[in-house]
């Protein structure tokens, strides 16, 4: 029987914790797999502790064959998180299972799934750096000024 990693993530107490895992442990029953839960409450920081400590723990050879979320965003906070958390965990064996996306990165023919993803992040971030650069042309070009206005902080004592 194969282990997965389960991770839930809520960024408010106001949210239910218990809605994820409730799902994510149907899904591991259904398919046969024996698990571990790793819950994270209030994570509005960029860092998030358990998240950490399973990373830590599959890079201290935590044998787990899959981490299994809910959905991508759950995870990650930005689809960079996403790709690079996705690339390492490949390199070390361990794959990635998203309900919502329905995807299910676990053996060779699903790494073409994760290339790809890299790829569309690779032009998500071109578009973002092209629109901001064509902005502040087009701002400076108006004569506006750019950066921060000068306040307080900048007067001598």
């Amino acid at each position: 029987m194969k282990k997965v990693a389960i991770y839930c993530r809520i960024s408010t107490t106001s949210q239910n914790l218990y809605n994820q895992s409730f799902f994510l442990s149907q899904y591991a029953h259904e398919k046969g797999l024996e698990f571990d839960i790793f819950e994270e409450i209030g994570s509005t920081r960029i860092i998030r502790p358990i998240k950490q400590k399973l990373l830590n723990l599959i890079r201290l050879g935590a044998n787990y064959d899959a981490i299994l979320v809910y959905s991508f965003d759950r995870w990650a906070r930005d689809s960079k998180e996403l790709i690079f958390d996705m690339m390492e965990l490949a390199n070390r064996g361990v794959g990635f299972i998203s309900i919502k996306e329905k995807i299910d990165i676990r053996n060779d023919n699903s790494k073409e799934e994760l290339r790809l993803l890299a790829v569309l992040f690779k032009f998500e971030m071109d578009v973002i750096s092209e629109r901001t650069k064509m902005c502040l042309r087009r701002v400076k070009m108006e004569g506006k000024s750019l950066g921060r206005p000068v306040g307080s902080k900048d007067k001598n004592k």
